[in-house]
């Protein structure tokens, strides 16, 4: 996976995380996105790869940028899983608008897993 970071460990709130082994392809996982223009990030979870969470996160910053009223609808207003919010993150606080952003601006670490998968 080409956003995966590759550092020893990162700083979270002053904390110092080893990241855990693992791919886009790694399921059960705790996964951390971490924003490249400022020190935000996004701690998620998902049983299911980190490359079809992944898909979903992107996509929703893609339905931001094609359509910013969607921010009116039910389906953005009862988003649970908080997809929405690293694309709002993007238009909102680093004025991003291209379709490349989103990979350019995150990298993801994962912090645990419970099974490993290739």
């Amino acid at each position: 996976c080409k956003m995966i970071d590759d550092k020893e460990q990162h700083v979270i709130n002053g904390v110092k995380i080893k990241p855990a082994l693992g791919t886009c392809s790694t399921y059960n996982i705790v996964y951390c996105f971490v924003c490249s223009k400022c020190p935000k990030y996004y701690v998620g979870r998902s049983v299911r790869p980190l490359r079809d969470r992944t898909t979903e996160h992107r996509t929703k910053f893609y339905k931001l940028l094609d359509n910013p009223s969607i921010k009116l609808t039910n389906e953005y207003k009862d988003d649970e899983s908080d997809t929405y919010s690293l694309g709002e993150h993007l238009i909102e606080d680093h004025q991003l608008c291209n379709k490349s952003d989103f990979n350019d601006t995150y990298s993801i670490f994962i912090y645990e897993f419970e099974h490993y998968h290739t």
